[in-house]
C-alpha cells in the first residue's frame, strides 16, 4: 500500500491543480522544513478523494492494526481513541500517523489539533534527512511509528466537500455574485475544505481570514468559524478586490493574500514576497480545474 500512497502523492504534488494548502506551506515554513515533504507525509498517511478528484490529507483518519478508518468530526474519533487507549492493538491516528498511548483527555485532545499535527510532521522531518519523497516517507515511518493502512475498514469515510459544504459554496456564489469555481478554488488553497484550519498566523476558517479582516467584514468572534458566514464574508472581500483591482484576478488574489497595501506599493503588481508568487498561480490553476469540473 505504500507504493499506492506514492502514486497518490505524486499525482497531487505534480499537479498545479492541486497545490500544498497555505497553512501546510506557513506551518512548514516556521519549522524549517520542505513543505512539499510535510504534505507528502500526510497525504499518504490520511489522503482521501473528493468529489472533484483532489486528494487531501483528512485529519480525523486513524489506523487500528492495519485497518484505516475516516470519522466526520475530531469529537467522534477523540471518543473513538479514548475508547481505545488502553487496546492492545495498535493504534495510530491523524495526519502524522501519532501512536496512540494512555493519555489524559486534554493532551489527546491537543493532539489532535491540525497545525499540531503538521509540526509534528515537520519536527520529525527536521531530525534527518532525505532527498526524496519516497525515502521521506520510508524514514518518517521507521522513526515515528507511521502506519500504513493496508485495508479499508468499515466506518464509511466522509466526502472532503459533503453535500451541504457545497451547498453553501453553491448559495454564497449566487448571492454575492463570485464565480463557483473561484470560490472553490481559494477554498482548496487557503483551508482544503477544513472549517476550522487556522494557519500560524492567525487566518480562520475555510477562506482563512485574518481577524481584522473578518471584524472589518462584519464578523463577530462566534461567527469566524461558521462555514457560510467565513465563505460569504470572503466571498465579499474577493468582490471588493476584483473591483479594486478592475477585474485582475492575478492583483485580487495577490492582495487577497498580501494586503492590497503591497499590491499598491509596487505598483499593481504581484508583490516578490515568496508565498505571495507560489499562492496566486496555485489558486489560478484550481480555479481552472473547477471551471472544467462544473462546467
Amino acid at each position: 500500500m505504500l507504493k499506492h500512497s506514492l502514486l497518490i502523492t505524486g499525482l497531487l504534488l505534480t499537479s498545479v491543480a492541486n497545490a500544498i494548502p497555505s497553512f501546510y506551506q506557513q506551518q512548514a515554513d516556521e519549522i524549517g522544513v520542505d513543505a512539499t515533504k510535510v504534505y507528502a507525509v500526510a497525504l499518504a498517511n490520511a489522503g482521501v478523494q473528493n468529489e472533484f478528484g483532489q486528494y487531501y490529507p483528512w485529519p480525523w483518519s486513524v489506523t487500528v492494526d492495519g485497518y484505516y478508518y475516516q470519522f466526520k468530526t475530531r469529537g467522534e474519533l477523540f471518543e473513538f481513541l479514548k475508547q481505545h487507549q488502553t487496546s492492545k492493538k495498535k493504534v495510530t491516528y491523524g495526519i502524522a500517523g501519532i501512536l496512540l498511548t494512555k493519555q489524559s483527555s486534554s493532551k489527546l485532545w491537543q493532539t489532535l489539533d491540525v497545525n499540531y499535527q503538521i509540526q509534528f510532521i515537520g519536527k520529525k522531518l527536521k531530525q534527518f534527512t532525505c532527498s526524496n519523497l519516497s525515502q521521506c516517507l520510508a524514514t518518517y515511518r521507521k522513526n515515528s511509528h507511521y502506519s500504513i493502512r493496508v485495508k479499508q475498514g468499515a466506518i464509511k469515510i466522509p466526502p472532503i466537500t459533503s453535500e451541504a459544504l457545497n451547498n453553501i459554496i453553491a448559495s454564497v456564489s449566487k448571492e454575492i455574485g463570485v464565480d463557483l469555481a473561484l470560490l472553490h478554488a481559494v477554498i482548496s488553497q487557503e483551508s482544503a475544505y477544513q472549517i476550522y484550519a487556522t494557519s500560524s498566523a492567525g487566518a480562520m476558517g475555510l477562506m482563512q481570514l485574518m481577524p481584522d479582516t473578518a471584524r472589518y467584514l462584519g464578523l463577530s468572534k462566534s461567527e469566524f468559524y461558521d462555514p457560510y458566514k467565513n465563505i460569504k464574508a470572503g466571498a465579499s472581500y474577493l468582490k471588493e478586490l476584483l473591483v479594486n483591482f478592475n477585474g485582475r484576478l492575478d492583483l485580487a488574489l495577490a492582495a487577497y493574500n498580501a494586503g492590497q497595501g503591497a499590491v499598491r506599493k509596487y505598483g499593481n503588481k504581484i508583490p516578490p514576497y515568496k508565498e505571495t508568487q507560489k499562492y496566486v498561480p496555485n489558486v489560478i490553476g484550481y480555479y481552472r480545474y473547477f471551471k472544467k469540473k462544473l462546467g
